[in-house]
């Protein structure tokens, strides 16, 4: 596993669901070969993450407490860094939400949202587990 004090040398892509595709800009070396999720938050891929607000999750967040939106913009940095982070209790949903997933806030509130693409995710709710009620 490459050394995280180095992270900012490396040079690749980060999709959050797939590959981690990089060589070392020091070395060359590929530091990760096969198929996997990357779990590796670096400054890289943070700053390639880009969420989509929607209407009904911006109306639901101004309703939320000072407390929890404080908490839900900690949580959401850690998202952007990388959204398998186990702080973050990603899970896919099922049922009538199949293709969607959610991540804690807190023990009470979650964010519901889905992958457009590598780099791109909608926020589609936010709130307590009512966010699960299509």
């Amino acid at each position: 596993m490459a050394d995280t004090r180095a992270l900012a040398s490396f040079s690749g892509t980060y999709c959050g669901i797939t590959n981690w595709l990089t060589n070392c800009a020091q070395t060359g070396e590929n530091l990760k070969q096969e198929k996997a999720r990357c779990f590796i938050p670096c400054a890289i891929c943070a700053d390639r993450m880009k969420i989509l607000y929607l209407p009904k999750f911006s109306r639901e967040y101004k309703r939320l407490s000072e407390a929890v939106k404080a908490k839900a913009e900690q949580q959401e940095k850690i998202f952007r860094g990388n959204p398998f982070d186990k702080r973050l209790k990603t899970h896919k949903l099922q049922g009538e939400l199949s293709g969607f997933w959610a991540f804690s806030i807190d023990f009470q509130n979650r964010i519901v949202f889905d992958f457009v693409d590598e780099n791109t995710v909608r926020f589609y709710r936010v709130g307590s587990h009512d966010v699960y009620d299509v």
